[in-house]
């Protein structure tokens, strides 16, 4: 980083590649200090920018390290025996072949390890004590691992099937897509070829969020003008009517009445559901004013969420339909599935009694209109 400093900002396919590899025996502090140079020597589009990043990228690899920290303190697994897998033509391909690694005293037990999962291979001897090679399972039985650097001095002494101690480490998928994302939210508009971001296993530009959503989490200024925008839009007392919400609800919620993207964050518990419920309603109403209509769609990545949506709505006065197949919705909620209320205006129990098929999808469609 010193060096790059002196030639100028660091690049951020050199960021990213840096970011990437931070190594699990660094401590929870060493890490975010690390991160945080890392932010302060790139080039970025505003002030905020680089501070979003150092400060989210710090915690990140404090959590990651702390996971690691943990793992280090617990039982290490057995040694195992490690050679170097040939590739058909006779050449290498850098991939470890453990073979049937006996854990827990039974051969073939994998102990826990998963695809993806990341270990340590500790030379047991030929080795500074320090030395460390981390690497990722590829396959359980027999266990076949790729290492992370692979110009790692602990790998010169697998050729000799040395035996190494095998110990699990904090699984890097997380913490790698965390601060790929991040950094491809933030970074400042690309001008080299592919190449660049691919070989730095770079997010593609075509996974980069849009403008609206980048300003409503990065710029504070562009959040204070979309509530201007939205306590503007909103008529004189209509922000007041929304049930019992406090300050910063209210505060969403003018947001949300001015923005084409906004985003509520906050702890369990902090009223987020009943946040959304709220503008939703006042969405319906003021789009069923202005436009003679109020059809909304509301998703989630859960059902459970989803149904939490459909009874505060429901609690609300909002009419409501829940999409999606009626096994999937809570028990007492099913009176607002599309099924239900499509039965129910075929005169039916149940949308499966329906022999007219036909008119079963045209009831279904009305319902959801």
């Amino acid at each position: 980083v010193r060096v790059a400093r002196a030639a100028g900002p660091l690049a951020h396919s050199a960021a990213v590649a840096a970011v990437l590899t931070l190594p699990q025996t660094a401590s929870v502090d060493e890490g975010a200090a690390f991160v945080d140079i890392i932010g302060s020597a790139c080039s970025w589009p505003s002030r905020e920018h680089e501070e979003y990043f150092r400060h989210i990228g710090s915690a990140t690899a404090m959590e990651f390290l702390a996971e690691a920290t943990s793992l280090g303190r617990g039982r290490q697994a057995p040694t195992v025996a490690v050679n170097v897998i040939p590739r058909p033509d006779g050449g290498k391909s850098g991939e470890l072949n453990c073979g049937e690694v006996a854990f827990n005293g039974r051969a073939g037990d994998p102990g826990g390890l998963l695809p993806s999962d990341a270990v340590a291979l500790i030379p047991m001897e030929g080795a500074g004590a320090e030395a460390v090679c981390e690497c990722e399972v590829l396959v359980t039985r027999p266990l076949i691992l790729r290492p992370l650097h692979k110009t790692s001095p602990v790998l010169k002494l697998c050729a000799g099937g040395a035996r190494f101690c095998l110990r699990k480490l904090a699984n890097r998928t997380g913490y790698t897509r965390m601060m790929g994302a991040l950094h491809c939210l933030l970074e400042p508009d690309r001008t080299g070829g592919s190449e660049d971001w691919a070989a730095a296993k770079r997010l593609a530009v075509s996974n980069r969020p849009g403008v609206a959503i980048r300003a409503a989490l990065v710029e504070p200024r562009a959040s204070s003008e979309m509530l201007n925008a939205g306590c503007a839009k909103a008529r004189p007392g209509q922000l007041k009517d929304v049930g019992s919400l406090n300050d910063s609800q209210l505060q969403a919620l003018a947001v949300a009445m001015g923005a084409p993207v906004s985003l509520v964050q906050g702890p369990p518990g902090t009223g987020k559901t009943s946040t959304c419920v709220q503008i939703l309603k006042l969405w319906a109403r003021t789009w069923r004013k202005q436009r003679k209509k109020s059809c909304l769609l509301a998703t989630s990545d859960s059902n459970i969420a989803v149904d939490n949506l459909v009874e505060g709505l429901a609690a609300a006065g909002v009419r409501v339909v829940r999409l999606g197949h009626p096994d999937k919705a809570h028990p007492g909620l099913l009176q607002h599935t599309v099924d239900s209320k499509a039965a129910k205006s075929m005169g039916l129990q149940s949308l499966k009694e329906a022999t007219d098929r036909e008119q079963a999808r045209k009831a279904t469609h009305a319902v959801t209109e």
